[in-house]
């Protein structure tokens, strides 16, 4: 995903370590996102 320039967060803490930080600007960038996604998946 970062070289696609979406980028991600993982943070080590309890209670939220099994999660990821994803941020949001714009609709262009949440569709850049989504489309990422559908490739991962």
């Amino acid at each position: 995903l970062r070289e696609k320039g979406v980028i991600v967060r993982h943070f080590n803490k309890p209670r939220i370590d099994q999660f990821l930080r994803i941020s949001i600007g714009n609709h262009t960038e949440n569709q850049l996102l989504m489309s990422q996604l559908d490739l991962l998946v």
